[in-house]
This record gives C-alpha cells, sequence and structure tokens, in this order.
C-alpha cells in the first residue's frame, strides 16, 4: 500500500515538470522587413548556446544583408535569457511554449514570435522575402517601404 502511494506521488510530482522539453532546435520570426533565425542548443545543465542571424531588405542595394551574433545564456524553466557573446551588451529574453519562443522587445514593447522550423521552412521564408524585391522592381510595392 505504502507503495502504491509513494508511486503516486512521485507521478504527480513530475507530472508538473517539464522533463523532456528542450528547446534545441532552429526558430524564424519577423515580418515583411527581416527575419531572424535563431540557432538553439540546450546543455544538460540549462544552458544555451545560440546563434541569431537577421535577413533584412536592402532596396538600394537591391539584395538581403545579413548579420551574425553568437549568444550564450541559460533556461529556468520556460524562460530562457541569452546575452550576445561579442560583448556588445545586447540580451532578449524569450518565453517558450509548444515549438515557439516570444520574445518582448525591451525598447519597443513589441512581441516577435519565433516559430520552431526546419532548414527548408527558413530558406522558404527568405525566399518569400527576397520575391519582395523583385516585386519592388516591377511597381507591385510602395516605394515608400
Amino acid at each position: 500500500m505504502l507503495g502504491k502511494i509513494s508511486l503516486l506521488m512521485v507521478a504527480t510530482l513530475l507530472s508538473g515538470c517539464d522533463l523532456g522539453t528542450s528547446y534545441t532546435g532552429t526558430y524564424v520570426g519577423g515580418d515583411d522587413t527581416g527575419i531572424m533565425k535563431l540557432n538553439l542548443v540546450e546543455a544538460d545543465d540549462n544552458r544555451i548556446n545560440a546563434t541569431m542571424s537577421v535577413s533584412q531588405l536592402d532596396y538600394d542595394a537591391g539584395k538581403l544583408t545579413a548579420k551574425t551574433v553568437g549568444l550564450t545564456g541559460i533556461r529556468d524553466g520556460d524562460a530562457i535569457s541569452l546575452l550576445a557573446s561579442n560583448g556588445s551588451g545586447g540580451s532578449m529574453t524569450l518565453i517558450g511554449d509548444k515549438g515557439k519562443l516570444v520574445w518582448q522587445v525591451p525598447n519597443t514593447g513589441q512581441s516577435i514570435e519565433f516559430v520552431e522550423t526546419d532548414q527548408a521552412g527558413y530558406q522558404k521564408r527568405l525566399i518569400q522575402l527576397s520575391n519582395q524585391l523583385n516585386a519592388n522592381d516591377v511597381g507591385l510595392l510602395p516605394d515608400d517601404l
């Protein structure tokens, strides 16, 4: 009897823990002017190594420009805190939930959602973004973008 109660208590306690969830993966977010790709690798001790690549439209040059920065950080439950490893002091906190991460941008209050994807999904987003350059050339987009 005591064994069954102990087993039930352990099962109840563990059901509240998210032991199997890992945020390791590739996440993509952004809008019509740029795309952010976040690659996360989570270690067993909740430390995070990441890279953030930002691709933006450069209408003057007629191409996409990209910048990449390394990030390190730690996970505490569903919150991931990252700090730029290039010494710039840049940081971000993301909140995770079932295949997505949400970043509340501190300066603007804007909320950016990163959705887990694979390389093919990221490439598709890049193609859609770069197609806007061609659309602008034929007058499909307003000139004030």
